[in-house]
Formats: C-alpha cells, sequence, structure tokens
C-alpha cells in the first residue's frame, strides 16, 4: 500500500522539518508541469491552501521565509523563470476550483505572468486568442531503460546537518563500482565505509548499506547484514509513489534522481539517518547537449 510523506514521516522522523520542507519544495516544484509550465512561461506567484486534520503543522513548515528561499533556489537551479517580486501565499482555507491537491491537505495554484513570450512565436490565428499549452508529462524521476544512457556519476547528501562526516559523497562508477554505507570509516576488520555516517548515530550499523554500479541497470541500493529486518534495522527507499523497503541483502532496487534514503529502526522517533541520492548535473548536462537523453527542466 502506497505511504504518502505524512505517514512516513510520522513513522520515521515525525520531529525533521528539515526533511519535511525539502520533500514539500520538491513536490512542488515537480507538479508545476500539471499545469502546464514551459520554458516559454514565467511564474508570477503560488498560493498553497492547507486543510484538514496537520494544517496547522504544515502552516508552520511552509509560511516561514526560508520555505520561500528555498523554493526560490530550486526554481533558479531548474531554470524557471519567475517574476520579482514574486508572490508567495499561504491560505488556511478550502482551495478554489484548478487548484491541484498535490498531497493530502496540501493543494496548489500558480499564477503566471503573461510577460514572457518567446520573440519568434507568430501570431496567434482563428477564431480564439488564447494560445493552447500541452502539459508536459508528470515526471517522478530517472528510470533506467535500454534506450537512455546509464549515468555514471552521481552524489549523496546529508539531509540533516551533521548525520554525515561530509555534507555530500560524490559517486563516480569509471572509478569505483561498490560504496559502503555505514557508521565510522570502517565496517569491519577489512571493509571501510566510503559514505561514512557520524558516529553519533548510535542506530546506524557499521555495515548498513550499500551503493552498487551494476552496468544494466546503474546505481542500485542494497541493504547489508546490519541494516536488515532481522537486526532491528531498516534501509528504507522513499518515493513520491511509494516507499521500498529493503528486506534482506540479496535485494537490489535501481536508484532515480531525488530518491531518499533512510537508514536506522522504523517507528524510532530519533536516530535515523536521510539521505537525498541525485545524479551529477554536470553529466546530465552535457548527455543533454550530445543529445542523448531529452533536457528536461524538472531535472532535480
Amino acid at each position: 500500500m502506497k505511504n504518502n510523506w505524512n505517514s512516513l514521516k510520522k513513522k520515521l522522523m515525525p520531529e525533521n522539518a528539515e526533511v519535511r520542507r525539502w520533500s514539500l519544495v520538491n513536490r512542488l516544484v515537480k507538479e508545476l508541469n500539471i499545469f502546464g509550465y514551459d520554458e516559454y512561461t514565467e511564474l508570477h506567484g503560488l498560493t498553497v491552501y492547507l486543510s484538514g486534520q496537520e494544517a496547522g503543522m504544515l502552516r508552520g513548515l511552509v509560511e516561514p521565509p526560508v520555505f520561500k528561499e528555498d523554493l526560490l533556489k530550486k526554481f533558479r537551479e531548474k531554470k524557471i523563470k519567475v517574476t520579482d517580486p514574486f508572490l508567495w501565499e499561504v491560505k488556511m482555507e478550502s482551495p478554489p476550483e484548478g487548484a491541484k491537491e498535490i498531497e493530502p491537505g496540501v493543494w496548489l495554484m500558480p499564477c503566471y505572468s503573461s510577460d514572457a513570450e518567446p520573440e519568434s512565436e507568430p501570431p496567434a490565428t482563428g477564431d480564439s486568442d488564447e494560445k493552447s499549452v500541452e502539459p508536459l508529462p508528470v515526471t517522478t524521476g530517472h528510470d533506467v531503460t535500454p534506450s537512455e544512457p546509464l549515468r555514471a556519476k552521481a552524489r549523496v547528501k546529508e539531509l540533516v546537518e551533521g548525520t554525515l562526516m561530509k555534507r555530500s559523497y560524490s559517486l563516480d562508477a569509471d572509478r569505483q563500482r561498490k560504496f559502503n554505507i555505514g557508521r565510522g570509516e570502517k565496517s569491519g576488520t577489512i571493509d571501510v565505509n566510503h559514505i561514512v555516517v557520524d558516529q553519533a548515530c548510535k542506530s546506524i550499523s557499521r555495515q548498513h548499506a550499500l551503493i552498487d554500479f551494476d552496468p544494466r541497470e546503474g546505481f542500485v541500493l542494497q541493504a547489508r547484514e546490519g541494516g536488515n529486518p532481522h537486526n532491528n534495522n531498516d534501509t528504507l527507499l522513499h518515493r513520491d509513489d511509494g516507499d521500498i523497503r529493503l528486506t534482506n541483502s540479496r535485494e537490489r532496487q535501481p536508484l532515480r534522481d531525488g530518491d531518499i534514503i533512510i537508514l536506522g529502526p522504523v517507528g524510532a522517533r530519533r536516530g535515523n539517518v536521510a539521505l537525498l541520492f541525485e545524479f551529477d548535473k554536470e553529466e546530465e548536462r552535457q548527455l543533454q547537449r550530445q543529445g542523448m537523453v531529452e533536457e528536461d527542466p524538472f531535472f532535480i
């Protein structure tokens, strides 16, 4: 059964506002294509409508200036055009007709400016003066397909400051194929961890998980011995379309851009570690320039 991010937050990290804020920012950006965003569109503002039992808690996340700052930063990364000033409104009321529910209790309504039309666009003809815009397809990440080149470079970064020994770790499959994840630099008498969780995170095993590069699948996530449920630990993959729990060390799950890797005991209020997996942006731009992949304005 699908778990939305609200239920995941309750199970894993109910006190972690930073992870929750990051998830909402990215969901807002991804959902813009439902409203027909394209390269000629300029976004004038967004209005978020909150309702339901968690409306008060959600308001505390999206109303402070830091949420708008994170949202504008993500727009710049995605090269989404916005006006200056940019209107950001949070309303505790029922949404109007045309608003889109992006998750339970959160409704989105964008406002577009008509000032950003393409210079070379020919004048409209016919009885209608409106220019119809074909909505972009909804994207939930980059699935590996035979017709699409594998991404050989990626990175993993912490979503909560201080949980990793470094803010982020680069993954380069041309140099190394296996990346151990665990608490401390050593995962045993011989093995070392390449993505090092801080020693203070006692619930994380020294041999918790690994990211492997498969020539057919790309980067894949596996649970190691210490990250299995029979050791009271979990390795969980959170996505917008559902959660995936790795139940044994033989199970392999290909990683998508924007996946959140959760390490630690499910149900614990503290001690879990949340990591963001994303493809290397420079490699993605290079593939786009070579025409090997389509340019995607919603690539995170």
